[in-house]
């Protein structure tokens, strides 16, 4: 082996040490990598939905949580919570589509578009937050709970959580 071989498997040693340090961390850690996760709080752990009306329950925790948040003026927070409704959200139209979902199929389309705009909010309201901005924060969590409400008018009442009020 010449020098420039060395030289060469000295480079490569470290990088596939990190890059294998990197696998055992992130498989099933679904995080937004956003730079400074602090200001942020922590990923926020949830059990995956395996109905759809449990997805709108998780959203509707998360959205009680946001709204806390917005409340108590700690707006640099709500990334975490959004970021699970986002994640959630972007299952929905599949839980919505399975046979024993209850929903009706001319539902699925408007369920989709949703749920679509609802994870789009993820990075307006994690902005605004960020920003300190509490009535651009305010706005985008009154749009989210309006794209809840068309989520939520699906699911039979029975099995929704306990207070599903967004005033």
């Amino acid at each position: 082996m010449n020098a420039r071989q060395r030289s060469h498997s000295i480079r490569i040693i470290p990088t596939i040490a990190v890059l294998l340090f990197g696998l055992i961390l992130i498989p099933g850690c679904k995080k937004h990598d956003h730079g400074d996760q602090e200001t942020h709080g922590e990923a926020q752990a949830f059990a995956e939905p395996h109905s759809y009306a449990d997805a709108v329950n998780v959203i509707h925790d998360q959205l009680e949580k946001i709204e806390r948040l917005i409340d108590t003026g700690k707006l640099d927070r709500v990334h975490a919570e959004a970021a699970v409704i986002r994640d959630v959200a972007n299952d929905v139209g599949k839980l919505a589509a399975k046979k024993d979902s209850g929903i009706p199929r001319n539902a699925i389309r408007e369920i989709n578009l949703a749920a679509k705009e609802l994870a789009a909010t993820f990075d307006p309201i994690d902005e605004a937050g960020d920003s300190g901005d509490l009535t651009g924060t305010r706005k985008v969590y009154k749009e989210m709970v309006a794209l809840f409400e068309s989520l939520e008018k699906h699911v039979d009442p029975d099995l929704l959580g306990e207070d599903h009020d967004h005033d």
